[in-house]
């Protein structure tokens, strides 16, 4: 391998998986670094019991949405079956990580301790990761004085537009180059179609909304089919409309 690699930014997705409205997107996208877009596939995950095989074909589907998005640009995301330090060091025998750009992701211990040791490698590798806040939550915090205040400016804030010039991402041929040193994610997925994003968009087209009853931490909805009358209940509005692949702020705009 070369000794002068080049310097690039990586932007490492996590629930977060849109173009729009990406702050980590846009940040990184605002230097003059090459991107690559990184997803991993972390076993530590897969076999936590808080995820599912849907949650993961989502995810997959999601991605391979975003790559259609990205054909015109010659990019596409890096998806890999690999624990997110792993990866990175291996992406250090091509390229000199200079910057990683992420959301904060919030809610689970096993993330929290995860991202702990993604920051402590960060540190000792000189790498410099700047972590996007996703949904208006904040961790950390050591009391909730103004957080209602703080999460409505932030859901009225601007969405940022994905607009990158010419050459800014890794190509898919550079990608597809180092791939033979990782193992790269299938993303094909075989679970029923009402746990797919597609699948998402014809339960909203076909039926119509019988009730709903919002709560603090879930919206429940029922669902009834116009043309054979079934009736099908939601418990958590983010799991039909896919948490993964929209922002709270995109999903306000388009539903207002």
């Amino acid at each position: 391998m070369s000794i002068n690699k080049e310097p690039i930014h990586v932007v490492w997705l996590k629930r977060d998986l849109r173009l729009d409205d990406n702050e980590a997107i846009t940040n990184a996208l605002a230097s003059n670094n090459r991107t690559l877009l990184l997803y991993a596939f972390e076993e530590t995950l897969i076999h936590d019991p808080h995820y599912s095989e849907r949650h993961w074909d989502f995810i997959k589907q999601s991605i391979e949405d975003i790559n259609l998005q990205l054909q015109k640009y010659n990019t596409k995301v890096f998806a890999v079956n690999s624990e997110v330090i792993p990866c990175l060091n291996q992406l250090q025998n091509y390229f000199s990580i200079d910057h990683i750009y992420s959301h904060q992701e919030t809610g689970l211990l096993i993330t929290f301790n995860r991202d702990r040791d993604v920051n402590r490698y960060c540190k000792n590798n000189s790498i410099e990761w700047t972590e996007n806040i996703n949904n208006g939550v904040l961790r950390g915090l050591l009391n909730r004085e103004d957080w209602f205040e703080n999460w409505n400016r932030y859901m009225h804030d601007e969405q940022f537009n994905f607009k990158p010039r010419k050459n800014q991402f890794l190509t898919i041929e550079e990608i597809d180059h180092i791939s033979t040193d990782f193992n790269t994610t299938d993303l094909k997925t075989s679970t029923s179609p009402w746990s797919s994003k597609k699948g998402v968009q014809q339960l909203l087209g076909s039926m119509q909304i019988l009730s709903l009853k919002k709560g603090i931490k879930n919206t429940s909805l029922i669902f009834q089919n116009q043309k054979n009358q079934e009736q099908v209940r939601v418990d958590s509005l983010p799991i039909l409309l896919g948490e993964t692949y929209r922002s709270d702020r995109f999903f306000k705009k388009q539903h207002s």
